[in-house]
């Protein structure tokens, strides 16, 4: 496989009927949020120690829960609709449903994690020097999306 440049991953999000879109989770509206400059996709798995007096003098463990972080960090733009959604989407503490792709979402292949979160931070930085940006941190969220059933994140590959 070659390796794939970090400027070719794609940060989605569903525009569903909260964002001006028609997208479901069963037939999502993915939109390509291009005004991300840098991302990061933090999967850790916790662990369950479980070490017991025939564990032979080490310490035992199973594989916990995995805690997942997106941040990325984002031009200052009012005029940019997903800034403005993911801005609405923290204020209003609601979910929004995104898609962390290695490549483009309607591509065979592409892969990554999908998610609906909550907007954990918005952290506006003001550098001098630099352009106005903010930092965006994204967790998975519990939520009412798939008609009251709970959606659970998934590592999302397209056939």
């Amino acid at each position: 496989m070659a390796a794939v440049l970090g400027e070719n991953a794609k940060l989605y999000y569903n525009l569903d009927s909260t964002y001006g879109g028609t997208g479901t989770y069963g037939t999502p509206d993915w939109d390509e949020i291009c005004n991300v400059m840098e991302l990061t996709l933090s999967l850790e798995q916790s662990e369950v120690e479980v070490t017991r007096r025939c564990s032979s003098g080490f310490r035992d463990y199973l594989q916990g829960l995995i805690d997942a972080t997106i941040t990325f960090k984002m031009l200052w733009d009012t005029g940019d609709a997903a800034f403005e959604d993911f801005q609405e989407a923290f204020f209003n503490k609601t979910v929004i449903e995104v898609a962390v792709m290695d490549g483009n979402i309607a591509t065979a292949g592409s892969e990554g994690l999908r998610s609906v979160c909550l907007v954990r931070s918005f952290s506006r930085s003001e550098n001098i020097g630099e352009a106005l940006t903010v930092d965006i941190a994204l967790k998975p969220a519990e939520n009412a999306y798939n008609s009251g059933a709970y959606v659970a994140p998934s590592w999302y590959e397209i056939p």
